[in-house]
Formats: structure tokens, C-alpha cells, sequence
């Protein structure tokens, strides 16, 4: 199968929805030939995916920007693919302008709930990566559910030395919807250690934030980390603090190797993760009285979390994303004849 993918994010960061795309053209590219349409910024930071063909565009130009239009359907129209997939908000908006001209099966992926749906009427089949963003979007049309899988040969490996205090990591970009202002806050008064890992524009205001706190011995925000199991493997807990999320891609990670987490309720969480370990709101207060619900819970923790490592080691592996999705470009192909 001929397939483009398409990931329509500037300025070359990479969260959950760029490594979603990247482990699946991955997998994908292994058995099928796969184009990856992607920003000018990925150039030099795109991890080597051996098969894969990548076009680079100059996405910064906006979703309707004309010159941006013409190169992406004249490109797609050179590769003559069975099928098209637009992964996320952006690459939907584009693609649908493009799909009444292009007559090509089309799949777009949702991996949160600011898109605007009007989008998605011009594709044969649409993907959420939690039942909780499928249960908003089929309001509107028939949508399929296809978790954020991640590959299960890691082994974790404790290349960083443990300290004597028990040990939280939280993972994401550093944008104002993870909430780590609000993680930062809630730690005053908890005797553990915070390890926040990624980059992004909130970077000095949470470094100002921990300083401002005097939480500067407790919480050390590590920057980017390309490979985060390092960090997973001294851990005792990851915490996700997100105003809003799709999947998030974190709590599989930590979950397929039986990490627990507590979380704020977004995205992929209450479909995996314990009640009583999701905070009832996204509040410092919750936050704060969550970690101490884990704190006081610990000896115990693993074994309330279970169902929840049964659950995504059935679920969440690469291998069913990957099966799944291509369950859902043979839908769509079957649709467009």
C-alpha cells in the first residue's frame, strides 16, 4: 500500500502528536511504502526511519496559504497514494481543502477537541486516540477509536543513580495546557522530587516559578530527553497535570512498563488509570491532595494498577495501533470505489 502522511506542525517541536507520527510511519514503512509530508524543521531533528520517503514543506505559511496548497497537491498528485492521512487539527484543515480535487482515499486523525469538525467532512474515515475526545466527535459523524500505541521492546534501564527520596517525573512539551504551573505549585509542601522533562515557551516562567517557591531542591526541570526511559526507570510515579490532552502519549509509556500515574482527566486517563488516582479537577489544591493520595497509597500502588498494566499491554502496543489503522485505510479504500 501507497500511503502519505501528513504533520502539518512548524518550527520542529515534537510532542505527543509528532511522536505518534513518527513511531506509526515507522512501523508502517517496514511493509508499506510511506511519504511523510513534513515542516522544513524537521530536516535535522527527525529520528533516521530507514524506508521512509520524506518531503519537507514550509508549513509556518498557514493553512491557506496558496503557494503551500499548490506544492502539497501537485506532490501528493506525483505520488498517486492509495490512501492520505492527515494527522492532527492543522493537516486536516489543509487536506480538506485539497481532498475534493485529489479523489483519494482520505483518514484524519483528532488528537484533541479545539479542532473546529467542519474539517472532517471530506474524509472517509476519522481516528480519536481516546474514547473521551470519540465520544465528543461522533456527535457530529461515525468516528473510529485507535489509542497511541508505543513499542514494547524497551527495557528499562537505571542509568541514572536513584537518590533516597521517593522520585515523580512528568514528560511534555512546556506549553501553558500541561499545566506544569500548576504541578510546580502543588509541590509546595511535599517532601519528594519532581523531574519535569521537555522544552517549549513556558521554560523560563516555570524556571522563575521554582525559584520564586524556593522549590529549586525539589523540582528540576531536565529539558528534552530524545529517549525518556532512563528517567522512567529511577521514577516511582509519573504525573500528568494537562488542562487538555488527546491521548497523552505518556501515560502508555509509563503504563507498558508498569509505571503508575496520576493524572488530571483528559484524553486516554479515566479509560485506564484507577478513580481515585485522577484529580477531580485541574486545581493546585486537587493536584496537590492527588500526590498525597499516592504518597499514602504507595506500598500498595502497583497492585491497584494492575488491570491498568493488563489493559495497555492489550491495547497499547505499537503493533495494534498499527493493525488498526491499517484495518481503517482498507475502510476507506473500500469507501472511495
Amino acid at each position: 500500500m501507497k500511503i502519505v502522511q501528513i504533520m502539518a506542525t512548524d518550527g520542529g517541536k515534537i510532542g505527543g502528536l509528532e511522536k505518534h507520527t513518527f513511531q506509526l510511519c515507522a512501523e508502517l514503512s517496514q511493509k508499506q511504502e510511506v511519504h511523510l509530508f513534513l515542516d522544513l524543521n524537521y530536516q535535522n531533528t527527525l529520528p533516521k526511519i530507514e524506508h521512509l520517503h520524506c518531503h519537507y514543506f514550509d508549513f509556518s505559511k498557514g493553512r491557506m496559504n496558496i503557494g503551500l496548497l499548490y506544492s502539497l497537491f501537485k506532490e501528493i498528485r506525483k505520488i498517486a497514494p492509495d490512501v492520505v492521512h492527515a494527522q492532527g487539527g492543522k493537516a486536516s484543515k489543509i487536506l480538506s481543502f485539497l481532498l475534493p480535487f485529489l479523489k483519494v482515499p482520505s483518514v484524519a486523525t483528532i488528537h484533541g477537541m479545539k479542532n473546529n469538525m467542519r474539517s472532517y467532512r471530506h474524509f472517509n474515515e476519522v481516528i480519536t486516540v481516546s474514547q473521551a475526545v470519540a465520544d465528543k466527535v461522533s456527535e457530529y459523524r461515525p468516528v473510529h477509536v485507535v489509542y497511541n500505541g508505543v513499542a514494547q521492546e524497551k527495557r528499562l534501564t537505571a542509568d541514572i543513580p536513584r537518590t533516597t527520596l521517593k522520585k515523580v517525573i512528568a514528560i511534555g512539551r512546556l506549553d501553558p495546557v500541561k499545566g506544569f504551573d500548576r504541578l510546580i505549585e502543588a509541590w509546595q509542601g511535599l517532601e519528594i522530587q519532581l523531574e519535569i522533562l521537555g522544552e517549549g515557551p513556558e521554560q523560563e516562567h516555570l524556571s522563575q516559578l521554582i525559584q520564586e517557591l524556593h522549590l529549586q531542591d525539589k523540582i528540576k526541570l531536565v529539558g528534552y530527553q530524545q529517549d525518556i526511559y532512563p528517567y522512567l526507570a529511577v521514577s516511582d510515579l509519573v504525573v500528568v497535570s494537562s488542562l487538555r490532552e488527546g491521548g497523552p502519549l505518556i501515560v502508555a509509556e509509563a503504563l507498558l512498563v508498569h509505571k503508575p500515574v496520576i493524572a488530571t482527566d483528559v484524553g486516554m486517563v479515566r479509560e485506564f488509570i484507577p478513580e481515585k488516582y485522577i484529580a477531580k479537577d485541574n486545581t493546585v489544591l486537587e493536584i496537590n491532595n492527588l500526590i498525597k493520595v499516592a504518597i499514602k497509597n504507595f506500598e500498595h500502588i502497583h497492585h491497584d494498577f494492575k488491570p491498568a498494566f493488563d489493559k495497555a499491554e492489550a491495547e497499547l502496543s505499537l503493533n495494534a495501533m498499527v493493525n488498526k489503522t491499517l484495518d481503517i485505510y482498507k475502510l476507506a479504500l473500500r469507501q472511495q470505489r
